[in-house]
């Protein structure tokens, strides 16, 4: 990678002491050699240990919540009040990484190769000659309450202003890379940890220039008894940069089940429909040509059946070898219904959209008094000015008619006119996306209907929540989403957080977005980490909760505001759960009228059963609720 030596501070032993590991992250904050914006790369290789959470301690793990730490070499495993013996646990560790984001930026990658839970350093069921990198704790140990004070009182200091320090909060300040999931064990062997070494190897073979963090975690080769994992907001970004990975490049693995028929694997959680057609590869490599055109005949919740069409030969690959697709068209029947004004202005604009439909954009043009209504309508009123109206019944009931921006024309300049039409055509693609995932739903439910998963909203204020100072519940009991709705009162100020409860008897994936009626935008909330295969962590415990924007759950508290000039706006926050892993990171757009492009699809394989989706309605009113 070319770091010169004098950027590298490495702590080996008997250094690796609580109180200089401490120091080393807090002097990155502080350093002037590092600018805003510029990598920064925390490694970590050693013990680490998971115990029962001290009371008043916000934590994860359901039913039975735990605290995971790193164990630096002068952690005794045992109780103790001298705050050097104590482990480095993380909230500590987020709050330091909290403070080095603001000060530098959320360019931030954090390794970690060691356990977060641990039962004696050798597993008899694997081999003898390789250890495991974590410490048995006894069954009363407790960390001290006293450990790491000076960093809750300095956070206490910041709490005048209920939502600043809050922007890069949890997973948005870096990106962890973990040797394994919170209830696996890290091993080694004599030379070295076998995540580090897995890791090392796949940086030499894919670089770091193209690849992304989840996709490093894709191509690392199996670890027994481990499964990586990638947690961060930014997990979609290039190694080491502050830059998106385009989401076009995102291939489906795809097997041959028998003649002329093939298996994909992503599903209707995915948001894969009928008919949709694919580009097949034989590699990873999209430069190279595609031997054939796959559709989709069947589908189930993570899969999906695949054929090559009548009077075309069968694609050149063999039962044993896997190939790759990417998705080129959509199933149209599943878009929206929009209709665009028989106007002068819209002419090039109607054809531009009729021949993206022919390439599967999901859009049905209709006529303007259609009935039902069209969701969308775009309308002028004869000054070269475009709004897109809307005939969303709770917007409509509420009193909010179109979208909050208009667009301009100016007719005096060619290069005016084909701006104005690139917009229009933006926005219509994201519109399509943006309808597509609020409308999808699963053909067979039963988590939503049956009440065993729902969506809760609460109050926050800031304050002491035992030792950690943050974000906790004001009225616990009180949850506000009522009827499926929550209401906002934009001079009330409150500041919410989101809980998924899940009574089931399983564990559940969960990705949590708002959508934005006003500007089409889809914000995310939160989405589960990645992993290789199907070795991802649950999000959300068997019979257990997951707090969003509060607790241990990561994620930004909220605010919602409404806009100057409007009276009340609507959005809705849709929460996508399922028992299989899904990489729900195609679904988060910013809004095309502020210049931001609509994302192409983008899924990762995963196998399962269920899936389903709560939607809650959020209006957004001006004043005071009295």
């Amino acid at each position: 990678m070319h770091v010169p030596a004098s950027q590298i501070h490495v702590l080996l032993n008997e250094q690796a002491t609580r109180s200089e590991i401490r120091k080393y992250i807090e002097d990155l904050t502080s350093s002037s050699d590092i600018r805003l914006g510029d990598p920064i790369l925390i490694f970590y290789a050693g013990h680490g240990a998971q115990t029962n959470s001290p009371n008043g301690w916000q934590a994860g793990g359901g039913s039975h919540p735990q605290i995971q730490m790193i164990c630096p070499h002068d952690f005794l495993p045992r109780r103790s009040d001298v705050d050097d013996a104590q482990g480095i646990p993380d909230m500590t560790l987020a709050i330091l990484l909290n403070h080095l984001s603001k000060a530098k930026g959320d360019n931030i990658t954090v390794i970690f190769d060691c356990c977060h839970s641990g039962s004696g350093t050798r597993e008899e069921s694997y081999d003898p000659e390789v250890n495991v990198r974590g410490i048995d704790l006894p069954q009363d140990y407790v960390i001290a309450p006293t450990a790491d004070n000076d960093l809750l009182r300095e956070e206490n200091s910041r709490g005048d202003r209920v939502m600043a320090g809050y922007e890069v909060s949890g997973s948005r300040s870096h990106v962890l890379l973990a040797a394994c999931r919170a209830d696996e064990r890290s091993r080694e062997d004599g030379s070295g940890g076998l995540f580090t070494r897995a890791l090392l190897e796949t940086l030499n073979t894919e670089g770091t220039d193209k690849t992304t963090y989840e996709g490093l975690i894709d191509c690392i080769p199996d670890i027994t008894g481990q499964n990586p994992q990638c947690e961060g907001f930014h997990k979609s970004r290039i190694l080491f940069d502050s830059k998106a990975h385009s989401s076009r490049h995102k291939l489906l693995k795809v097997t041959k089940a028998k003649s002329r028929s093939y298996m994909l694997e992503c599903g209707e959680a995915f948001g894969i429909t009928l008919n949709s057609q694919f580009d097949v590869y034989k590699s990873k490599n999209l430069e190279s040509l595609p031997v054939g055109i796959l559709t989709a005949r069947s589908i189930s919740a993570f899969s999906a059946r695949c054929e090559v069409a009548p009077n075309v030969p069968d694609l050149p690959l063999s039962s044993s070898c896997a190939a790759y697709a990417l998705q080129t068209r959509a199933d149209t029947m599943s878009g929206i219904r929009m209709s665009i004004a028989d106007e002068p202005l819209f002419l090039d604009i109607i054809t531009l959209v009729r021949d993206e439909i022919k390439h599967g954009l999901r859009i049905r043009l209709v006529v303007e008094d259609a009935s039902p209504l069209p969701d969308i309508a775009l309308v002028t009123n004869g000054d070269n000015t475009v709004t897109f109206d809307i005939n969303d019944k709770l917007c409509r009931d509420r009193g909010m008619t179109h979208m909050y921006y208009p667009v301009h024309l100016d007719p005096t300049t060619t290069s005016s006119r084909d701006s104005f039409t690139e917009k229009i055509l933006t926005i219509v693609r994201s519109a399509a996306d943006f309808y597509f995932h609020l409308g999808r739903y699963p053909t067979y439910d039963g988590l939503r209907r049956s009440g065993l998963v729902r969506l809760e909203a609460y109050e926050l204020e800031e304050g002491w929540v035992g030792n950690d100072w943050g974000m906790a519940e004001k009225e616990p009991q009180r949850n506000l989403i009522q009827q499926n709705a929550l209401s906002v009162y934009d001079e009330d100020e409150k500041v919410f957080g989101f809980k998924v409860v899940n009574d089931s008897h399983v564990p559940l994936y969960a990705a949590l977005f708002f959508f934005d009626m006003s500007d089409l935008s889809i914000k995310s909330y939160y989405e589960p980490s990645a992993a290789r295969s199907s070795g991802a962590e649950h999000s959300v415990a068997a019979k257990g909760e997951l707090t969003i924007g509060h607790g241990a759950g990561g994620g930004q508290p909220r605010q919602y505001y409404v806009r100057q000039g409007q009276e009340v706006d609507v959005g809705y926050l849709k929460l996508f759960i399922s028992t299989k892993w899904v990489d729900y990171s195609q679904i988060a757009q910013p809004s095309p009228f502020q210049g931001g492009k609509q994302r192409r699809l983008k899924s990762r394989p995963a196998k399962g059963m269920i899936w389903d989706a709560v939607c809650v309605s959020v209006v957004q009113l001006r004043g005071r609720n009295t």
